[in-house]
């Protein structure tokens, strides 16, 4: 509930001025974590992390790395560093910059697993990004693709479905 609140706060825009917009992506990249179910055969095993994995030298890196360890409902949050030809086989979800290599490897070698791919590039259609960020009137806000995470075996709480600006099936 907890992050619930804190989701709720970045996307109203109630976050200090002082915090970057890196730092509010990172966050919002985080709290969603927590409202992301992957199927069992995919999930992270009992006292494994929940891996999420990042381009190395990628835009969030450094906020990101600031939350390693942190909870993820039951779990604590693994951050890995992703080279260009690093498979993200062992990552359960993916945050991949507009523009960047890895966002373009993925288009050319999609996943098999369920892998949660966020970005901020802006929305095409069939690009493989369950949940796209965006920046509005100063906010960093969000769009879900429900049906590309009903394909991948991902499912959303209907709690942040509601906080998001669009969601397209």
């Amino acid at each position: 509930m907890h992050a619930l609140c804190v989701v709720l706060l970045l996307v109203a825009g109630a976050a200090p001025a002082a915090v970057d917009e890196a730092a509010l992506k990172a966050a919002i990249v985080y709290n969603l974590l927590h409202f992301v179910d992957w199927p069992p055969e995919t999930a992270p095993a009992s006292g494994e992390p929940l891996t999420l994995c990042v381009e190395s030298g990628g835009s969030l890196l450094p906020p990101l790395q600031a939350l390693q360890g942190r909870p993820v409902r039951d779990k604590r949050l693994a951050l890995r560093e992703l080279q260009p030809l690093d498979s993200p086989r062992r990552c359960h979800a993916l945050y991949a910059d507009a523009g960047g290599r890895l966002l373009a490897t993925l288009r050319r070698q999609p996943g098999e697993a369920p892998l949660l791919v966020i970005s901020d590039e802006e929305r095409r259609d069939n690009d493989g990004v369950c949940v796209h960020l965006a920046l509005e009137a100063g906010r960093v806000v969000f769009d879900v693709d429900i049906g590309l995470a009903r394909r991948s075996g991902l499912q959303f709480s209907s709690r942040l479905l509601r906080l998001a600006r669009k969601v397209n099936e």
